[in-house]
């Protein structure tokens, strides 16, 4: 006997709601994600900004030393 076009239907339907389930879930995983990864970039930025002080301050000290050994070598 063939199915009705009601029960096509509602197979149909049934089908796109289990799909619909199937991409909330993967929707819920992606956002949580996507949440870790906006953490873990936020660390690395602060940690890049920490590294790039640092980098300034050996600058300031390197080119301090540099000027003290060049006032040397002047005054020898």
């Amino acid at each position: 006997m063939e199915r009705s076009n009601f029960e096509k239907l509602e197979e149909r339907i049934n089908e796109l709601l289990k799909a619909c389930e199937v991409l909330e879930s993967e929707n819920r995983r992606l956002k949580e994600q996507y949440g870790l990864k906006e953490l873990e970039v936020e660390g690395l930025k602060k940690r890049l900004a920490k590294i790039e002080r640092e980098k300034g301050l050996v600058r300031e000290k390197v080119e301090g030393l540099i000027d003290r050994l060049d006032g040397l070598m002047q005054n020898a």
